[in-house]
């Protein structure tokens, strides 16, 4: 099996076949589910220690705390959030 790849609206699954006249085929799947799928982007304010990789809050002030979680909320509506995903023309090949 191949990669597993999500849009908004589904999965694609890839299967790889050995083909030896052609090479490889790749065979890709489409699977639509009944609810959207969300992609969850790491906030602004979440701190990663890149040495360490430990994973922090941060401080800020209330105004501007409450304008990250504007800007949070508004990627997660299904216009903001389809621009977090691939283009499907990206990995479907026929």
């Amino acid at each position: 099996m191949g990669a597993q790849k999500f849009a908004p609206n589904g999965c694609f699954f890839e299967f790889i076949f050995p083909d030896p006249s052609e090479g490889t085929v790749v065979l890709t799947v489409f699977v639509p589910l009944e609810e959207r799928i969300v992609y969850l982007p790491v906030p602004q304010w979440v701190k990663q220690n890149i040495w360490q990789g430990d994973v922090s809050g941060s401080y800020h002030f209330e105004s501007h705390a409450a304008e990250l979680l504007k800007q949070l909320e508004a990627q997660l509506t299904p216009e903001g959030n389809a621009a977090l995903f691939q283009s499907e023309s990206d990995f479907v090949k026929w």
